[in-house]
């Protein structure tokens, strides 16, 4: 696996249930100990919330990483006197933790601060954090953080994240070539590979919803993060 990170074990049954049942969307949540799957399968976000408090305490980067991409969907309130959700990650970030820095990109890119959002995707891209190789791509394609958009390269960078098993790179990938960017052909190959690649998608989330090879932050989705 391209991450440090060892993935949460889930049942076939258990991940159909979070997908179902917990979640709108995929979330990407590592094997962190203590009692998160317990709470996630319980559907106690309450409990969840206060275990990743408690394991960001003892010091665990992927909680805190995960606990301040919760403050900002504001999928749960910071407890009074906690600073923005930026300070919840922001260490484990500069410790070099691809999966803080990711959630620290996107509060930048939240906060209309595109040239630190980009700053700080990269770094989790070159970790080889699957959601951020996806989403320096996206970045490109937008013009976030760069000159101006930029297909081409956008394109090389989803191939890479394709290429080390993140599911939502190959759809990214065929808008780009369903939108002419690489003539006729490429134009015919996009519209031939997306509906396979929107299908992939669709199996692979009802299997591992909480897996780096599915999760992106979105700022279009309506719905909350749990149900």
């Amino acid at each position: 696996m391209p991450t440090q990170y060892k993935p949460q074990k889930l049942s076939r049954r258990e991940a159909r249930y979070l997908i179902y049942h917990v979640f709108n969307y995929p979330v990407f949540i590592p094997e962190l100990g203590g009692n998160i799957k317990k709470f996630l399968l319980d559907g106690n976000v309450t409990g969840l919330i206060s275990e990743l408090r408690r394991l960001s305490s003892l010091g665990s980067k992927p909680a805190q990483a995960l606990l301040a991409y919760f403050y900002m969907k504001q999928s749960s309130e910071p407890p009074s006197g906690t600073n923005m959700p930026e300070a919840m990650c922001v260490d484990a970030a500069n410790a070099h933790d691809p999966y803080a820095q990711y959630v620290l990109a996107w509060i930048h890119r939240v906060n209309g601060e595109e040239i630190e959002a980009m700053k700080w995707m990269f770094k989790s891209a070159k970790a080889l954090f699957p959601p951020a190789m996806v989403d320096v791509g996206r970045f490109m394609l937008g013009g976030v953080g760069v000159a101006k958009p930029d297909p081409s390269s956008a394109l090389k960078v989803l191939w890479n994240a394709h290429q080390i098993g993140h599911r939502m790179a190959a759809v990214y990938a065929a808008k780009i070539l369903c939108a002419g960017h690489r003539g006729l052909l490429g134009r015919a190959l996009g519209v031939f590979l997306l509906p396979i690649a929107i299908l992939r998608v669709a199996l692979f989330c009802k299997r591992y919803p909480l897996s780096d090879c599915i999760f992106l932050n979105s700022e279009m989705l309506s719905k909350p993060l749990f149900r």
